[in-house]
């Protein structure tokens, strides 16, 4: 299951081409997708198609219970620019 969120810069919170839509995804890796130590993938979505803006990042190493989100608060700030605490959850694709 994916994951779609949308995070509007705070400086420019009314202007709609300045918002970012991204997904989040638990991907196939060592172990399978959904399971602990399968990786997290993150790329950005076009709006209102949802379809992937390449390229899209898998989180690093071992993605644990507790590591996921920190994995992908950081992975969202340093590509993007992005605080995930300040996004919100739209919807979900399967």
């Amino acid at each position: 299951m994916q994951s779609i969120y949308v995070f509007k810069p705070p400086q420019t919170e009314s202007l709609t081409n300045t918002w970012i839509y991204y997904r989040v995804a638990s991907i196939d890796g060592d172990e399978p997708a959904g399971t602990l130590h399968a990786p997290i993938e993150i790329c950005r979505v076009s709006w209102p198609t949802f379809k992937d803006v390449p390229p899209a990042t898998d989180t690093p190493g071992i993605t644990g219970l507790a590591s996921a989100y920190e994995h992908q608060c950081r992975l969202l700030r340093e590509q993007w620019a992005v605080e995930h605490e300040e996004s919100v959850l739209i919807g979900f694709l399967p």
